[in-house]
């Protein structure tokens, strides 16, 4: 492909190469992966693979970005950032830890009557 907006006659230019590999999810959605991974030490099987894990990598992180409240900082510095950060994920870890230390003798029943 053509970039007509870089100089032709420019030293910036080194090259690239990359393959474009489709396949059908288990839920037999296709999907399109680019990457520039050697095909021979990462076929489609292992692409696969890495696409499902890094799948689940990234809806974790986006569910505990809005759990952890993550979405809007409120400090500008960077280390205020961090310190936000990793309070919100001590209060979590927190809530998490209480949650599932919680007695849950009670069995199934929703209400308990006294």
């Amino acid at each position: 492909m053509t970039f007509d907006f870089l100089e032709p006659d420019s030293t910036d230019f080194y090259e690239i190469s990359f393959r474009i590999v489709r396949f059908q999810t288990s839920g037999g959605k296709m999907e399109t992966l680019i990457t520039n991974l050697d095909p021979e030490q990462f076929p489609l099987s292992a692409l696969k693979t890495l696409y499902a894990r890094r799948w689940g990598i990234e809806t974790s992180f986006r569910s505990l970005k809005y759990a952890v409240g993550l979405i809007h900082l409120h400090a500008k510095k960077p280390d205020l950032v961090l310190q936000e950060i990793f309070a919100s994920f001590l209060i979590f870890n927190f809530t998490q830890a209480s949650t599932w230390a919680a007695d849950i003798s009670q069995g199934n029943s929703k209400e308990t009557l006294i």
